[in-house]
């Protein structure tokens, strides 16, 4: 009996430090249009945070997001999602008993998300599981299939004007997905090495990765090294600047004090790159 409660006692310190780790924030930052959009996971479920990046991020309006991810003390894997024009996109990586991998893949227009309530996690968890799964998630669910262990499973998601794709790595071996014309296409293995989650983007219509340390690759066809300022990505949020169309990366702890305002955090913790 003591031994269980050891045990649960140390399962509960490694979570609890696994979400300090992570910061508020999941994995990055979208600003447009004066506005920026960011995530945050409470329990298993989303909540996307919308605000003007010149007012305190408490004045930012709160939605729930029907999806989320799960949490793991070790591997940590944040929520993959993506903005595209008023859409949200994300995939639904949860525990909950309906959630199934091939309809994980979910398109949600803006304008649809009601205002979160605490009370209402196990409603967002059924939703997620249950609707909006146009786009069977195949590329996802032939991974874990392929591959008899996922400890070292990251992917991430990206919505660009004509194309949807979709980053799967296991045991740094990266495949490429494409969704276009209503059809999954993927790319050759290419060797991609991370020991942690990676996160990818658009930046002056080219594909780019930066894996866990910081590397940052150009996608054409292979993996081509373009910069490689080593930092630490787990302690950082990127910021995805679409006005000014640049790429930065944020302290992760900067956005303890939501009193203050988007524009100020960026301006003060911002990693030098």
């Amino acid at each position: 009996m003591v031994m269980k409660k050891y045990s649960l006692l140390i399962s509960v310190i490694l979570f609890s430090v696994c979400l300090k780790a992570q910061g508020k924030f999941e994995r990055k930052i979208i600003i447009e249009n004066n506005r920026f959009y960011c995530v945050e996971i409470v329990g298993q479920t989303g909540i996307l945070w919308i605000g003007k990046i010149d007012e305190p991020l408490d004045s930012a309006k709160q939605f729930a997001l029907p999806a989320g991810t799960k949490r793991r003390s070790q591997n940590f894997l944040p929520f993959a999602w993506d903005v595209h024009g008023e859409t949200i996109y994300a995939v639904n990586y949860t525990e909950f008993a309906q959630n199934e991998r091939l309809t994980s893949l979910k398109s949600i227009a803006i304008n649809t998300l009601e205002k979160y309530a605490p009370a209402e996690q196990k409603t967002q968890l059924m939703e997620g599981a249950f609707n909006n799964s146009k786009i069977e998630n195949w590329p996802l669910v032939l991974m874990l299939k392929k591959y008899q262990f996922i400890d070292d499973l990251y992917f991430d998601i990206l919505v660009t004007d004509s194309v949807f794709y979709q980053f799967i790595s296991v045991n740094n071996e990266l495949t490429i997905w494409t969704y276009k014309n209503n059809v999954w296409a993927k790319s050759e293995i290419i060797p991609f090495e991370t020991s942690g989650y990676f996160n990818a983007f658009q930046l002056e219509d080219e594909i780019y990765m930066m894996n866990d340390r910081g590397v940052r690759f150009i996608y054409k066809d292979q993996l081509v090294t373009h910069v490689s300022k080593m930092f630490d990505m787990n302690k950082t949020v990127m910021l995805d600047n679409r006005d000014k169309k640049q790429i930065q990366y944020v302290n992760q702890d900067a956005f303890t004090n939501t009193s203050q305002t988007m524009k100020l955090i960026i301006e003060h913790h911002l990693i030098a790159q």
